[in-house]
């Protein structure tokens, strides 16, 4: 398994693999869940905050034969584009909407309906272990989300519940955020097995301790 962690100064050297991983957002959220009102460019599921001015980053989780499988987007709050504030924003109740290089927001978290189930729980956890090394690159202090109650497992213990839950297009959805663990990244890559992370370009490769990260050359 190989993690790749897709910043903007990265956008056109891993550009394959987004196409495969808004392929892996159409069959999800389009074909399977049926999400109305979604927009499908070139095979691939897309939205305004896919676009290069919202600095969006992705991470990417790919098998043994290079295919990416799963995928999550997380969007800076520090520029003020992004989903909870401009589609949602009434689903945040208690506290205000966030500014700020330290607040990111997770969406299009997603795993390819086309995988094996066996093999689901390891690029969940490809998923979690990308977003942690990102966290501690960038310093985030919270991850904003909106999500269904059933899926609240996935985010982790250390949560917070932002407003009380709401029907959006027909599911009951929730916002929230969680608060990043420092650290336990060697235990979530001795769980995982032999892992690799790709940040892409070496200027693209925070100064942070890489527990054995690749480079692509």
């Amino acid at each position: 398994m190989e993690i790749k962690i897709v910043t903007p100064e990265t956008y056109d050297y891993f550009r394959p693999l987004l196409w495969q991983a808004g392929a892996i957002r159409k069959r999800l959220c389009i074909d399977v869940l049926k999400w109305p009102g979604r927009s499908v460019l070139y095979g691939m599921e897309h939205d305004e905050f896919d676009e290069p001015d919202i600095k969006a980053c992705h991470i990417l989780v790919c098998d043994d034969d290079g295919k990416v499988v799963g995928v999550n987007r997380l969007v800076p709050t520090e520029y003020g584009n992004y989903m909870l504030k401009h589609i949602w924003p009434y689903l945040v109740e208690k506290v205000p909407l966030p500014q700020s290089p330290e607040i990111w927001e997770q969406s299009r978290f997603c795993i390819d309906p086309l995988l094996a189930k066996e093999d689901r729980g390891k690029a969940i956890g490809g998923l979690a272990l990308g977003g942690r090394v990102f966290n501690q690159s960038r310093n985030i202090k919270e991850i904003w989300w909106m999500a269904w109650p059933e899926n609240i497992r996935f985010l982790g213990e250390n949560v917070d519940f932002l407003g009380e839950e709401r029907d959006v297009d027909g599911w009951q959805s929730v916002a929230g955020r969680s608060f990043p663990e420092a650290g336990g990244l060697e235990h979530l890559m001795r769980k995982l097995g032999p892992v690799a992370i790709d940040w892409g370009l070496p200027e693209a490769i925070p100064a942070l301790p890489r527990f054995g990260e690749r480079v692509a050359a």
